[in-house]
């Protein structure tokens, strides 16, 4: 009973904050916005993927490491510095390719830290993490079609 309360009251502040955060994102720097969005990011993971204590500290830092390398994989396709219709055939050839290269890369990633999650989470756990990812995306997407009205 006391975690379902628990997890009720997180998911409320969870709801509540978003609003406040996004709402207060116009007067914020882009490094303060993407701070409040991680830290509601991680308070969203964890209370829908109902994470322990020692769940929490095993999972978080193999998370940062897997969101880091994930995020490696999108630097180069954002380093090639030139709008998309401003490409010739060679060079938008070699974009297509970078971006096939980036999603085996990705693929190879998933499997690696699937691997390493399943070895301090039961599989729901897992499934649960990637079923929330893709809803706290479409809920900040939400916000912030919601706020540039």
């Amino acid at each position: 009973m006391k975690k379902l309360l628990l997890r009720s009251i997180l998911s409320l502040f969870v709801c509540f904050s978003s609003s406040i955060l996004i709402a207060q994102n116009n007067a914020l720097t882009p490094a303060e916005k993407k701070a409040k969005i991680e830290v509601w990011h991680t308070a969203y993971l964890t209370t829908e993927m109902k994470l322990t204590s020692e769940e929490s500290q095993k999972f978080w830092p193999l998370y940062t490491a897997y969101k880091a390398e994930l995020d490696l994989l999108e630097r180069p396709i954002k380093a090639v510095g030139k709008p998309i219709d401003q490409m010739n055939d060679a060079e938008l050839k070699q974009f297509i390719y970078k971006e096939l290269d980036n999603e085996q890369l990705r693929v190879t990633i998933n499997r690696k830290y699937a691997e390493k999650f399943l070895a301090i989470l039961p599989p729901m756990k897992i499934v649960l993490m990637k079923k929330a990812e893709k809803e706290f995306k479409r809920i900040v997407l939400e916000q912030w079609k919601n706020n540039n009205k």
